[in-house]
């Protein structure tokens, strides 16, 4: 009986195979697809920012599905991120000190990755 079977089994595979329905043991996923890198939020290490100046860092970001949208909790007071660019841009206010910052972008897919960082705001009169 398993003489018979082992034929009939090679052949059902070989007509799945040549139909798309089963990919051959040795194939590999090509760059056309489908599939995407996981998204990768670029982390822009430590900032440091004077009180009462401007300040600008463009965020980047790799795979995923883009456009990208962007957020982000706990920048410095007076600045804003753009959720389409990845640009956090505005004139620093605030107590000096160190916060900690994360910044997420979400792909069209749905994915979403985040990154923290810290960020230090300097006293603007350097001899108080």
């Amino acid at each position: 009986m398993t003489r018979h079977l082992i034929p009939f089994l090679s052949l059902l595979v070989t007509a799945l195979m040549l139909a798309g329905a089963v990919p051959p043991a040795s194939a590999e996923p090509s760059s056309g697809s489908g599939l995407s890198a996981a998204l990768i939020v670029n982390n822009p290490g430590p900032q440091t920012s004077q009180q009462d100046h401007p300040d600008s860092l463009q965020m980047t970001a790799t795979g995923g599905v883009p456009p990208y949208t962007w957020s982000a909790v706990a920048l410095p007071p007076g600045l804003t991120i753009n959720s389409a660019t990845g640009l956090i841009s505005g004139d620093v206010f605030g107590a000096p000190g160190t916060l900690p910052t994360t910044v997420t972008a979400r792909d069209t897919a749905g994915a979403s990755n985040t990154v923290g960082f810290t960020w230090r705001i300097l006293n603007n009169c350097p001899r108080c």
